[in-house]
């Protein structure tokens, strides 16, 4: 996923946008039906919490909290993915923001994409947790 990202920097994107499981924090953090979402810009951390809530599709910001880098330094490498301390959804994040060349306006959303329950229109399984949202926040950005 790092050099997935690296290499989408070298179109120099306007904003860049990911979604994975990193680690299951965010899950235990926020339960299974608000997916986690990073990103390195405070409007659009704004914009897309809010946007989310009108689609029905609730996507909540945690913190890129910079101090927190140092979890992910390594005494034998450049860096470590993995640092054994809890907290790991935002080492996941600052580690990956790490291979962000040119700084791109970024969103990473740490989904756990499975409905459990089942609800109308959402049937149990595979759920698309997060895709209307930015969907709609993509629709707002770049409508002319």
């Amino acid at each position: 996923m790092a050099d997935t990202l690296t290499y989408a920097c070298e179109g120099k994107p306007g904003l860049l946008i990911d979604y994975a499981t990193l680690t299951g924090s965010a899950r235990a953090a926020l339960g299974p039906d608000i997916p986690a979402f990073f990103t390195n810009n405070d409007k659009i951390s704004d914009q897309l919490k809010k946007i989310s809530f009108m689609a029905e599709d609730p996507l909540w910001p945690m913190p890129l909290w910079q101090p927190y880098q140092i979890h992910n330094n390594s005494a034998v490498a450049d860096m470590q993915n993995s640092s054994g301390v809890p907290g790991d959804l935002m080492y996941s994040a600052l580690f990956l923001e790490r291979f962000l060349t040119g700084k791109p306006d970024w969103i990473h959303i740490d989904t756990y994409a499975w409905e459990h329950i089942g609800k109308p229109g959402r049937p149990r399984g595979g759920a698309d947790c997060g895709l209307r949202a930015v969907f709609s926040l993509l629709e707002e950005k770049y409508k002319k």
